[in-house]
């Protein structure tokens, strides 16, 4: 373009070519270039391209009211429209929607057209699907428009060199534009636009890296490829070379001569090259944001500075401003699109794992592409916080699970003060001190250690090293923090997986020794029908066969002394079968209720066993016949099996409702402690020689209760139940 107003052609040939070429670029129907008329405030048609000779007729030279704020719209934005549908106010009247309206348009792009800082005309990009724009479309279109807008700045074309400078450089930026999105890339290529379009023996492209407040070499143009490493191997920091200082600070371009060559670019810099002089150009976008700088150098014998260098670079970053946001902000989406691919894919396999040397292994594969590491452990806290048990990679080779206690090293300060913690060989040059000597890790030249909690408790430990110095950033202490997030899920699953196993391995064994001791009993109680009362009947009926052969042979006083004493025998015999019924279920319960029931189980108690037994219940009603029957059965449980044993003589049982109407009972005793049972933080019980109270512990658990236990200071001990609700059951 800049080729063709210098050869002559007017303005609005340039505009017609340049309103066919967006509409090719951009994959778009219809393409509309209008100029400002401040003075009117309306919108002159200049061109339209992708229309019929006969729509190009009335539409060109055509005069439409500019929107009310139109000359308000900040220089770089741009609108998305659906047509027909709401305006956005200021960037298109309803006089030009109508008209696009008619062409076919469905979806257009707004674009107000800034050259110099001055509102010259507005560039609608339309289509004739519904089909909103793509991300790198959008891009490019803001490009297009400095363009344009460089054109309608003049009425007929460039009035000098400056204005052709200019429209070059701002061609050669359309041409910098990456799709991919790659920030980096784009840098490199501006910097060999800037190359071309202000020749100089080399130029660098340096990318701006905020969290370490330095610049970081990305390409080259210019010179010959072994340079490029001779520059990367030099610290680009704005405290080492002051001219970098400058370039963070301002948005102009900054021209070191070859007498401050020396002090203002370092020595480092200056002799490897041999500067003669230099023009570093800042990489703004439209905010004032920095995101990199061209470094031009002229090495000794180089090329003058010609007088219009400067101001080309100038034209060229301006240009570049909409390009460089538009590219981070695509660049960042690409990002967090991996990030979150990744992401997703260490959430799959944390899943999947089926223990933490699993875990360490999958996190260490996903840091692996998100972090610069060569040293990768997961440490898992123990219970009390004084032992950790590491797994993970060290260049290559497979760590732990190594167990080592908690010492005074880095992981322990990010252990008790739970935060992530940054380390470098210039912060703290003891390596040693970093990770435990256990470990046997290689050195390294920096670390990053991140807790791992998991709803405010802490779990593990994630531990970073890198052989480079100064490896990890913010951004770098995020990503870690989000990944170890999901370890300690995963972590915690483990555990709970591991706790159930546990658990249901537990209630097997107690299951089994239930229906044991329940099989047990019935043979017990199959015996004692058997032996005492069946053979007490047979006893008792072969009594009264007998007295009744020898009624007539023998007195009746005898007769009756006999008949006396198998009466005796019979209701020893009711007795004890009363009492088998009552071990299998009290009729009492069934009938007169819970309080009855258990009254008239510490009377039995007492006549049988000699312990005194007394019966505390507060109950506002009768609670369903299922709560009553758990209740009933576990307070049988709970003295005969677990506290008879205990040598106990007394005994209290409290019953009381809460105002959640779940049923609490209480058992205190005269008896020993529980045979130096421990209950330790997580309600689980180390297991005695008798599991009884397990047994009963499990079945509370089954019925959806809580019980707790203890030993009192003066002797005895008291065990609470708390059963829920019948609501909740």
């Amino acid at each position: 373009m800049a080729q063709s107003l210098q050869a002559g052609d007017s303005t609005a040939e340039v505009v017609a070519k340049l309103a066919e070429q967006a509409r090719l670029a951009l994959e778009a129907d219809v393409v509309v270039v209008r100029r400002f008329l401040p003075e009117q405030q309306s919108l002159l048609t200049e061109a339209v391209a992708g229309v019929t000779p006969e729509q190009l007729g009335g539409l060109r030279g055509a005069v439409v009211p500019a929107p009310a704020g139109f000359g308000t719209v900040a220089p770089g934005t741009f609108a998305t429209v659906g047509l027909p549908g709401e305006l956005p106010e200021a960037y298109l009247g309803r006089t030009d929607a109508a008209e696009l309206a008619e062409l076919g348009i469905k979806q257009v792009l707004v674009l107000p057209l800034y050259a110099r800082g001055v509102l010259v005309g507005r560039l609608e990009i339309g289509r004739r699907v519904d089909t909103p724009f793509t991300l790198d479309k959008r891009a490019l279109a803001p490009l297009i428009a400095f363009l344009v807008a460089s054109v309608l700045l003049s009425a007929a074309g460039p009035e000098d060199e400056h204005q052709a400078r200019a429209l070059r450089a701002r061609a050669a930026v359309v041409e910098a534009l990456d799709p991919a999105g790659r920030l980096d890339k784009v840098l490199v290529r501006i910097g060999e636009a800037a190359h071309a379009v202000a020749p100089a023996g080399l130029v660098l492209s340096l990318r701006w890296q905020p969290e370490g407040g330095s610049f970081l070499p990305v390409g080259m143009a210019g010179g010959p490829p072994y340079v490029l490493e001779v520059v990367k191997s030099i610290p680009f920091q704005p405290a080492a070379i002051p001219a970098l200082q400058l370039v963070a600070q301002q948005a102009e371009p900054v021209v070191v001569p070859e007498v401050e060559a020396q002090q203002m670019l370092g020595s480092t810099l200056a002799q490897q090259l041999g500067v003669r002089l230099a023009v570093l150009v800042p990489l703004r976008d439209l905010q004032g944001r920095l995101f990199g700088a061209l470094l031009m150098l002229s090495p000794r014998g180089g090329l003058e500075l010609e007088p219009n260098t400067v101001f080309t670079l100038s034209e060229l970053a301006r240009a570049s401003a909409p390009a460089l946001a538009l590219t981070a902000k695509v660049e960042a989406l690409h990002q967090e699109a991996e990030r979150r691919r990744l992401l997703q894919g260490l959430a799959r396999n944390l899943a999947k794992a089926e223990d933490e040397a699993a875990v360490a292994r999958s996190l260490c594969e996903y840091l692996r592409f998100s972090l610069d590491t060569s040293i990768c452990c997961v440490g898992v806290v123990s219970e009390g916080k004084d032992n950790i048990t590491w797994y993970g990679w060290a260049t290559g080779q497979q760590i732990g699970p190594v167990t080592t206690a908690l010492g005074g090293d880095a992981v322990a300060r990010a252990v008790r003060l739970q935060v992530p913690v940054r380390l470098t060989r210039g912060d703290a040059p003891e390596v040693e001190s970093w990770f435990p000597a256990e470990l046997g890790l290689p050195p390294a030249q920096s670390a990053l250690i991140v807790p791992v909690a998991a709803n405010g408790r802490l779990v593990g430990v994630l531990a970073l090293a890198s052989p480079k110095p100064d490896a990890y950033r913010v951004s770098d202490e995020e990503v870690a923090t989000e990944a170890a997030r999901w370890v300690a899920l995963s972590i915690v699953r483990l555990q709970h997986l591991r706790l159930a196993r546990e658990a249901g391995e537990r209630r097997a064994s107690l299951l089994g020794q239930l229906l044991a001791r329940q099989e047990a009993e019935r043979k017990r109680l199959v015996d004692a029908v058997h032996n005492v009362t069946l053979q007490g009947l047979a006893s008792c009926l072969y009594r009264v066969e007998l007295t009744a052969r020898r009624a007539d042979q023998q007195p009746i006083d005898t007769t009756v002394a006999e008949l006396h004493h198998i009466r005796d025998l019979l209701a020893q015999q009711v007795a004890e079968l009363r009492e088998f019924v009552f071990r299998l279920r009290p009729a009492t319960l069934d009938h007169l209720g819970l309080e009855a029931a258990l009254r008239e189980y510490l009377h039995h108690l007492k006549h049988q066993a000699g312990v005194e037994a007394a019966l505390d219940a507060d109950l506002p009603k009768r609670l369903p016949p299922e709560l009553e029957t758990t209740i009933y059965r576990v307070v049988q449980e709970a003295i005969d099996t677990v506290r008879l044993k205990a040598g106990i003589t007394r005994v209290l049982v409290r019953l009381r409702q809460r105002p959640d109407e779940a049923i609490v009972v209480t058992i205190a005793d005269d008896g020993r402690d529980f045979a130096g049972l421990t209950e330790p933080a997580t309600g689980e019980i180390q297991p005695p020689a008798d599991l009884s109270l397990l047994a009963l512990r499990e079945r509370v658990a089954l019925a959806g209760g809580a019980m707790r236990f203890t030993g009192l200071p003066q002797g005895g001990a008291v065990m609470q139940i708390v059963l829920p609700s019948p609501r909740d059951s």
